[in-house]
Parts: C-alpha cells; structure tokens; sequence
C-alpha cells in the first residue's frame, strides 16, 4: 500500500495520539496531532478506536523502508527502527517530546555504511539523571558479523559510544537479533540460526567512557533460539526462546516453532544467575517492568502476566487475543501487538490492571486498511510511564498516552 504523505493520528478523552511517522509503506517522518472520530463501542463493550488520517507534507530528514520494525521510548526520548530505509543501509528516528509535541530531533545511520546490515532492526533506549542511552542492532545479512553500537545524547546531539563485537564472532550468530538497556546496563541477544549452536544473552555495562562485558547469560537447557527477545529492568533480564522473524514470513510459518520456556536472571552486585523459568507453551516476546513480566505466546494467541514477589514468580493472568507478536508492560498497564489481526490489518490491545485482575482498555487499529494487506500494525509496541509507542511493521509508528 502506498501512504507517502499521509499522517495518521488520534486525540480523545480516552487517549491521545501523535504520528512520528505516515501510515503507509513509503512514508516520512512527521510529528503531528490531528483531531479523529469519538470513540466507538463495540457489541462487546470494548472499546475500539480507528486512527484518523488527512493529507500532510512529508519530512525527507528520516529515511522510512520499514519504520517502525522497532520501537522503544523512555521519558521523552522515541527511538523508531527502520533497517531497510537509508536504501536499503538501515536508519533510526531519535523523537524528542516537547511540551505536546513530539519531533524529529536526529537520524542514527549505520556506521559501516553497509546494505542489508539491518541496522536499526531492534533498538533501545534509557534516561539517566547524568545521560540518556540509545542502544541500536545491525545484526548482518549472515555474510557479515553483527555489530550493536550505544549512543549517547548530549543536547540534541547523538554521539557512539560503543561498538559492541560479537564475542563468537560467526556471520550466523544473529548478533543483535534482540537488545535491550536499563541505565548503564545493555543486554543483546544472539540466537544462532545454525541449529548445531544454542543462543546466548551478553550483558555489558558502563565502565568510565567505555562498555564491558560483564556476563554471558546461558539456557541449561540449550535452544538456538534462547536470546530472541530480550527485556531488563533495573537488575533483572527476562530472556525469550522463540522464533522471531521478519515481517515477510507468513503466519503460518511463524507459528511452527518448538514449545520453550522463558528465563529470568537477576543480577546480585556483578553476577547474574537464573531466578526462575516462566512456564509457557510458545513463549516469543518479553517485557519486564519492575516485578511485572508479560511473555507474549503469538501461536497460541494469548500473552501471560507473571508477578514477582521475594524471588517467587506466579502467574497473574492470561490475556487472550489474536496477539502475542509484541509486548510491554508498565506498572498497571500493558501493550500488546497482533499484527495478524483482522486478516493483517493489525491491532494493538491496551490493558489496564493490577494483581490478578487486568481488562482490556482499548483496541488501537490503523486506518483504511484494504482487505488482503498486510499492515502488520501493531508489530512492535514499547511503554514507559504513561506513554506507549506502537510501530507498524510496513512503515508507521505512533505515541499514545494513558490517561
């Protein structure tokens, strides 16, 4: 579908929304708030808006092939993840909110200026009081060795403050398939796409000017995929062991994947060890917040909230849906992407809760989707405090703040 020039946005009683990027294939960032239809509720009392849309110009500063492919936001700082924009060499979009408006403030391209690297495939970021950290993948194209670069924001100014190499140093190790930061503290995932080898989780951490590795999280029970999702908060790591492709693998491909389990590992002054193994049939993406952990199950449909308390985990709820793909969670409120909703439309479904009690709040849909497309709205969600970003697998990605 071709969008290029339009933007898409929401504003209501219950939330509102800002584009940070147009709604269609081949759309260019913008920052805009635009006025939509009250809200609807539908037969099952749930409520579910649509996103409004009218014509407006394009911004060239950020590069769009696949924005939106991932997202993550901490305070007022958005990152948008777009590895095959830049021709084909990668981008992200650095957001920045001011007073109510959300803009463009950098554009993170990849350092080795490479096709097909992936950079910007997953991304993360982190405020501190002293800086704000920006963490960004380029996995490879398996002929090239995966590289994660950290950055650091001084003003409205990125500067790299770390190369991270592989540590196994092989073109199929999917180095930066997955990564995730809290403060001074980064994790990336690599799960190997050779079967013969098991994935592994690095931690590294902030030492002076520079990042060292501090530990290499493991599964006792080895899987390939161990590292495809990775999440952390504070000193905890929750670790995902599942499949998780690009946009262009059909559904049903998607969905044959092994049962596996998902890891906690916390962090007791410089040593990790494993806490707890969350028990779950297709377990994929991870989220964690606090004591709060939602693991999406896209093959099964559904994502499963677990709860710390002491050392325990327990699980809460079990949210079903047509999603799982994506997740994330803030202290009562979580996110969760179906892309594959509505015959690839996509959608994604905010809930709100505490203890074992969660109800659905809202489902968020783009608009005019065309029947038999593939929107993939929804494919990446992030949270943070009362905001949430919701990317769009083929280009769009969105703020929406809780009430």
């Amino acid at each position: 579908m071709v969008g290029f020039g339009r933007t898409c946005g929401y504003r209501g009683d219950m939330s509102r929304w800002i584009s940070l990027a147009s709604c269609g294939a081949f759309a260019a960032s913008l920052v805009m708030l635009v006025s939509g239809p009250a809200m609807q509720e539908s037969k099952s009392s749930r409520t579910v808006v649509s996103l409004n849309e009218r014509p407006a110009a394009a911004d060239p500063k950020c590069p769009s092939g696949d924005a939106g492919i991932s997202v993550a936001i901490s305070g007022s700082v958005a990152l948008i993840g777009d590895w095959h924009g830049n021709n084909f060499r990668g981008a992200t979009c650095v957001y920045t909110e001011t007073g109510n408006a959300w803009r463009l403030t950098s554009v993170l391209t990849d350092p080795r200026n490479k096709e097909w690297d992936g950079f910007g495939f997953t991304v993360g970021v982190s405020s501190t009081r002293a800086a704000t950290y920006a963490i960004v993948s380029a996995p490879g194209d398996g002929e090239s060795v995966g590289i994660v670069y950290i950055y650091v924001r001084s003003g409205n100014r990125w500067r790299m403050q770390a190369k991270l190499s592989d540590p196994g140093k092989g073109m199929t190790d999917n180095f930066g398939q997955s990564v995730a930061i809290s403060g001074t503290t980064a994790v990336v995932g690599a799960d190997y796409s050779v079967a013969s080898k098991p994935g592994f989780v690095y931690v590294y951490v902030k030492s002076g000017r520079s990042w060292r590795l501090q530990a290499t999280l493991t599964d006792p029970s080895p899987t390939q995929t161990f590292g495809s999702d990775v999440a952390i908060s504070g000193s905890t790591i929750i670790v995902g062991d599942g499949e998780q492709p690009s946009p262009s693998v059909v559904p049903e491909i998607r969905h044959a994947v092994a049962p596996a389990v998902t890891s906690v590992f916390t962090r007791t002054h410089s040593k990790w060890r494993l806490q707890a193994k969350l028990t779950n049939s297709y377990p994929g993406a991870v989220a964690i917040s606090g004591n709060l952990a939602l693991v999406g199950e896209e093959s099964q449909g559904d994502a499963r909230l677990f709860g710390r308390t002491g050392s325990r985990w327990r699980r809460l709820a079990v949210l079903r849906g047509p999603f799982g793909n994506s997740v994330a969670i803030t202290a009562n409120a979580a996110v969760i992407g179906g892309p594959y909703a509505d015959g690839g439309c996509g959608a994604a479904y905010v809930y709100e809760g505490s203890g074992t009690k969660w109800r659905l709040r809202v489902k968020l849909v783009p608009p005019r989707c065309p029947r038999n497309t593939l929107e993939l709205f929804a494919w990446s969600v992030a949270a943070g405090g009362k905001t949430a970003v919701i990317g769009q697998g083929y280009g769009g990605a969105y703020v929406m703040n809780f009430p």
